[in-house]
């Protein structure tokens, strides 16, 4: 039987639901200044909602929000009351109140937080615009720039610098523009300069990385997102029309593709709770849930886990104020296991086998594959080509604690030299001991022979054009292939290829390159055997522009694994059942060591840069690693590996290499892989299988277009590689098989 990867018209007709018609019927993108109305309320609440709000609120399923609107004494929800109601008490209490929180705001504490009280002062200022005298105007903004003032870009907004990453981009800029939309009948000044930066800087920016449906500095500054999307319902309500691409909708999909079965995250960048439950996001998912009536994400924000700054008034604005009656929402269950998430920040494929949830030993596995493409600093580590296992708990993924104390601060030590850096991931290291770091703001740092630091001295790219600009360096990877199927909602293959080269050498001279090629290879097989539920396969391609440079294959555990020959396992522990068994294939002459525990548990070549213990109980404090080298120094080396997961009472499963000519794989439970040798696509590949029963085979690093399959001589069919993928899958019982690239015209009958 033969497993064709197109795609059938039903599945399709799913992936366009699923993915594609919430965002159908979009206004037109607003491209300059809008014209800002004369009237009040304007601030997310335009004249028009007000008597559908009225209708609304009295509907039963709102409520437990009307109860919380009308017994609470936050000043934004008693200036909603007034807008309902008019009562004189509600308002003049409201503003009131709204004073009080500004005079006693830290400036510099609280200009880029979410839900700030900048944001929610301005929604009273404008809200019950009617009632305000003019010292109170005049007040109110006297407490906005005092804020603002505290950190740059000032007040008014001076310029559009930190545009990608920074405080000015997570949430110091933004507020500015729900600010100054309140006030703009007293100062106008303030709306219409931030406006002409976000149209110079911002939007551009946001709708380059918003292609790969994930924010760029990881989950704990992910959740600076809900600014952008809070800017989208602000600019929706006074224009109609949208600011962003509506690949908006899609960033908050990187978690609901995390969540693991113990309500924890799969970890990206710096996480601001070392628990891996960093709530932050419910307002982030439920806003963007409702600005594009998006049944999933719905869904994901009513979920508890995800809680943030301020309940009531999150609650209010995304189920209360921003969500329709009726409001359709729908199980996460039946999304796609596999989403691969392009560049230019993803380049990362997250596949799962299942969608079961809140079960402490729950039988789903989840493998997050990242190439990675540029560097944007700040939160964001160098994780190029990595990936993360986990099953019945986390099994092997990212190291090192962040914000847990002094030791492990934005900044620190430990955060410079081990959290971020690619030894604390599981990367590939080429180590050079004369290599010295050529800029980047952080100095002192330890070069652990992982991807190099960016030479731009402020470490990060202030705008997209820094970003893009070749000389600076910031590009670090490219993806190669992708592919999942055949299926594509529970796909039995996940497929992530890619070059980080760039990532190991520096530009214009800077410094010694460490590499001529280094590629990573990532398939994640579903296989539905409840044994060995998944099983992960990796092949890397190094070649080092020095022999002597030591080639490292890093794998990361919370527990101490054990080796035994080429076989290295990683048991959980702690209640969980989860095993992991890695088999080393090549290098076939390898050593293979165990670094960590107490006094290495954040080992940089020979140094340790610990962040002490986690006080949560529930950090993943993974103190251990497996380190694979070559025995031999030369400059070519490969690494493959095959990784199984399954419950520690079940035998490790046999393995077996397959090297053929320009292809090299591995034989697994009834699944074949190969890849080529040396990278460059195929155009023929010959197999002898040996065994029984029907295998399972992917050939990777597969010349486009049509092919040929043979077996014993015998012409088979004719199966064609995706330009995407570059792959062919198909099902093929024992024998010699023969497969030819060949030309498009040529059709082979199925024999009988």
């Amino acid at each position: 039987m033969v497993r064709m990867q197109t795609k059938t018209f039903s599945q399709l007709l799913l992936l366009i639901a699923i993915f594609f018609l919430p965002s159908f019927g979009k206004a037109q993108i607003l491209k300059q200044e809008p014209t800002v109305p004369n009237y009040h309320p304007r601030v997310f609440i335009v004249p028009k909602d007000i008597p559908v709000l009225k209708n609304k609120i009295n509907q039963p399923e709102f409520f437990k929000i009307q109860n919380t609107i009308y017994s609470s004494r936050q000043p934004i929800l008693r200036a909603f009351r007034y807008l309902l109601d008019q009562q004189r008490s509600d308002g003049i209490t409201a503003i009131q109140g709204a004073l009080a929180e500004l005079r006693s705001t830290n400036a510099t504490q609280d200009g880029r937080k979410i839900w700030n009280t900048v944001f929610r002062s301005a929604c009273v200022y404008d809200w019950c615009h009617d009632l305000l005298s003019e010292n109170q105007k005049k007040e109110f903004q006297t407490q906005f720039a005092r804020i603002h003032n505290a950190h740059a870009p000032k007040w008014p907004a001076r310029d559009g610098n930190d545009a990608l990453v920074g405080h000015n981009a997570a949430g110091w800029y933004w507020h500015q523009l729900v600010a100054g939309l309140a006030i703009y009948d007293e100062d106008p000044k303030i709306f219409d300069n931030a406006m002409k930066l976000f149209f110079a800087n911002f939007q551009e920016a946001r709708n380059f990385y918003y292609t790969s449906h994930m924010s760029h500095q990881g989950h704990y500054m992910g959740g600076y997102y809900t600014h952008e999307i809070q800017t989208s319902w602000l600019m929706k309500k006074l224009t109609g029309k949208d600011i962003f691409s509506a690949d908006q909708e899609f960033v908050p999909y990187q978690l609901i593709y995390s969540l693991r079965p113990d309500k924890q995250l799969i970890r990206r960048g710096d996480v601001g709770d070392d628990s891996g439950v960093y709530a932050k996001f419910g307002g982030a998912i439920g806003l963007t849930a409702e600005y594009y009536d998006d049944p999933y994400l719905r869904e994901l924000s009513d979920m508890y886990l995800f809680k943030d700054f301020n309940e009531d008034v999150v609650n209010f604005f995304v189920k209360f104020l921003f969500r329709p009656a009726n409001a359709e929402t729908k199980s996460l269950a039946t999304l796609p296991l596999t989403k691969y998430f392009p560049e230019p920040v993803g380049s990362e494929m997250v596949a799962r086998t299942g969608w079961d949830m809140y079960r402490y030993n729950s039988p789903t596995a989840i493998v997050h594959m990242r190439i990675g493409q540029y560097y944007w600093g700040a939160h964001q580590h160098k994780d190029f080509g990595t990936f993360q296992i986990y099953y019945k708990g986390n099994l092997t993924g990212d190291s090192g604690l962040y914000q847990e104390n002094s030791q492990t601060n934005f900044g620190s030590s430990h955060w410079k030299n081990y959290y971020r850096s690619t030894i604390a991931h599981n990367g590939l290291l080429i180590y050079d001991p004369n290599e010295k770091n050529s800029g980047g703001g952080w100095t002192n740092t330890k070069v652990d022979g992982g991807v190099r630091w960016p030479l731009n001295n402020d470490v990060q790219p202030n705008t997209l054009a820094t970003l893009l600009n070749p000389s600076n360096g910031y590009k670090y990877g490219e993806v190669i292939a992708h592919e999942f199927g055949p299926d594509q909602v529970k796909p039995e293959f996940s497929y992530l290829s890619g070059d980080i080269t760039a990532g190991y050498n520096y530009p214009n001279g800077a410094n010694t390159n460490r590499a001529k090629k280094v590629t990573r290879s990532m398939v994640t097989f579903n296989t539905e055997d409840t044994k060995y539920p998944c099983v992960f396969v990796v092949f890397d391609r190094v070649i080092s522009t020095d022999a002597s440079f030591k080639k490292t294959f890093l794998l990361h555990s919370m527990h101490e694994p054990s080796v035994s020959g080429n076989k290295s396992t990683v048991l959980r522990g702690d209640g969980h059942q989860g095993k992991l068994v890695s088999y080393t294939l090549l290098p076939e002459a390898s050593n293979i060591n165990t670094v960590g525990g107490p006094g290495k548990e954040a080992w940089v070549v020979n140094q340790n840069f610990s962040g002490g213990k986690a006080s949560n109980k529930a950090a993943e404090e993974l103190d251990w690693r497996i380190e694979v080298s070559p025995n031999e120094a030369k400059q070519d080396d490969e690494f493959l590996h095959v990784i199984a997961v399954m419950d520690q009472n079940t035998p490790d499963p046999d393995t077996e290499k397959i090297v053929n000519g320009d292809i090299v794989g591995a034989k697994f439970l009834d699944r074949v892989v190969t890849f080529s040798k040396n990278g460059s696509l195929l155009t023929s590949a010959n197999l002898k299988l040996k065994g029984e029963g029907i295998f399972k085979i992917l050939l990777c690093d597969i010349e486009p277009g049509k092919w040929l399959v043979k077996k014993d001589g015998k012409e088979l069919y004719t199966i064609e590689a995706s330009s995407e993928g570059k792959t062919l899958y198909f099902d093929a019982a024992p024998g010699n098989l023969e497969l030819l690239h060949i030309d498009s015209e040529f059709v082979v009958k199925n024999p009988k």
